[in-house]
């Protein structure tokens, strides 16, 4: 009788142990995920800014090359 509940004692730990190493990683894989959104979405945000950079900079080419034109015809 005494090995049998010192078993079932064994197995309560383990499986406690368990629940708590299942929780601990689910808080981390939560915190990995969080981060990695964030950081796909500033990925997005980059690459939003760059091409509407890219578009100010060739809307800037158009206007310098129409002033230097005027400026040859002055």
């Amino acid at each position: 009788m005494p090995f049998i509940l010192s078993f079932k004692l064994i197995i309560t730990l383990v499986a406690c142990i368990l629940t708590l190493l299942n929780w601990l990683i689910s808080q981390r894989i939560n915190v990995v995920d969080t981060r990695l959104k964030r950081l796909e979405e500033s990925e997005k945000e980059t690459k939003d800014f760059y091409k509407e950079i890219h578009n100010i900079k060739g809307k800037l080419d158009v206007i310098i090359t129409f002033l230097q034109k005027n400026q040859k015809n002055h």
